[in-house]
C-alpha cells in the first residue's frame, strides 16, 4: 500500500481491480435480484472498497483519482442498472441512483467527518491534538477566526505537509465550512453526518448545474 513518494497508485490500482471484478460478478447475478437488492450489493462490495481509508488519498493529483469516471466503470454501471445508454453521462446515475459523490468530494467528506469526531471529541488524543480551536490560543483569541469557532491551521514549510498532512488538511477543511454547519455538530451530533453529506450533495449538484 505504501510507496516511497506516498502516491498510493498501487493501492488505487488494486481498488480498481477489485471494483471491476465485483461489478462483473454482480452483472452475472443481477437478473435474479430486485433493483434495491442490486443497489445494496453495489454498496456492500463496490463502494465499500472506495471508501475504505480513502482519507489517506487527500492531496493526490486528481488525475490519479479519476478512475470512477473511466469509461469501463460507467459502462458496467449502466448495464447493471439499465436505462442508460453506453454514451450517457454517469453523473446523474451516481448522484440520484447510487447516491455517490465524486471522489474529490468523498475525500473531503471523509476528512471532515474525522475532524468532527475530533471536535466532539470521540477520537484518540493523538488525533484530537491536531484539531485545536483558535479560541484556546492566547495569541489568537482576538482574531475573527476565534469568534467563528475555526480550528488552528499550522504553517507548513513543505508542500507535502500542506496538502497531505492531517494536522493541516483537517483543520483547513473544517474552517472552510459554513459556521451554520459547524454549529450543528454540537446542537445535533447524531444528525450532523446526515447534514454533512447533504451539504456535499447540494454543493456537487450546484456545480453540475452551473457546468
Amino acid at each position: 500500500m505504501f510507496d516511497p513518494e506516498l502516491t498510493f497508485y498501487h493501492h488505487i490500482n488494486l481498488v480498481v481491480l477489485k471494483c471491476y471484478y465485483q461489478l462483473h460478478q454482480l452483472r452475472v447475478v443481477s437478473r435474479s435480484f430486485t433493483h434495491q437488492s442490486t443497489l445494496t450489493l453495489v454498496h456492500a462490495f463496490v463502494t465499500s472498497h472506495i471508501d475504505c481509508c480513502c482519507s489517506l488519498l487527500a492531496g493526490l493529483p486528481l488525475v490519479g483519482l479519476s478512475w470512477p469516471s473511466r469509461t469501463e466503470f460507467c459502462v458496467q454501471l449502466s448495464v447493471l442498472f439499465g436505462g442508460l445508454s453506453k454514451f450517457s453521462s454517469i453523473t446523474a446515475c451516481m448522484l440520484d441512483v447510487l447516491h455517490l459523490l465524486p471522489i474529490s468530494q468523498r475525500l473531503q467528506y471523509s476528512i471532515t467527518a474525522i475532524v468532527s469526531l475530533c471536535v466532539l471529541p470521540y477520537t484518540p488524543s493523538y488525533l484530537c491534538d491536531f484539531c485545536c480551536p483558535v479560541s484556546v490560543l492566547a495569541a489568537h483569541q482576538v482574531l475573527r477566526s476565534a469568534a467563528r469557532g475555526e480550528l488552528f491551521v499550522p504553517w507548513a514549510s513543505l508542500a507535502i505537509l500542506q496538502w497531505r498532512a492531517f494536522s493541516v488538511v483537517g483543520p483547513a477543511a473544517w474552517s472552510d465550512f459554513p459556521f451554520e454547519l459547524q454549529s450543528l455538530l454540537m446542537a445535533h451530533p447524531s444528525k450532523f453526518f446526515i447534514f454533512l453529506k447533504s451539504f456535499f450533495f447540494m454543493f456537487d449538484c450546484a456545480g453540475s448545474a452551473s457546468e
